[in-house]
């Protein structure tokens, strides 16, 4: 899992797509897909960065509130900002898995 998250930044494929998604975030498409996720039944659960200098934690329990299958208690994850997966990929990796581990 690991390994596929550092892909484009290891290998330079991809990398042009990665920095333009990263140039474009905002929180305004977290805002529009708010419709969506009330509606979402699939398995679901928020995982957030404590030090995330782009989207504070409080969104992480908004967006539980507000995704209709999420777990209404977030995941923080510690010592970290926003490319979590860059900054403590292993504990990223162990916090997905055991998620992955729930829904069978």
């Amino acid at each position: 899992m690991i390994d596929d998250w550092f892909f484009a930044l290891d290998t330079g494929d991809g990398l042009d797509d990665w920095c333009r998604y990263v140039r474009s975030q905002s929180a305004r498409w977290t805002m529009d897909a708010v419709p969506t996720l009330k509606n979402w039944t699939k398995p679901a659960h928020v995982f957030w960065a404590t030090d995330d200098q782009f989207l504070p934690p409080s969104w992480a329990v908004r967006l539980a509130h507000t995704v209709g299958s999420a777990d209404d208690r977030p995941t923080l994850l510690p010592n970290a900002g926003h490319f979590f997966q860059a900054e403590i990929p292993a504990t990223a990796a162990e916090e997905l898995t055991r998620f992955f581990r729930t829904v069978g």
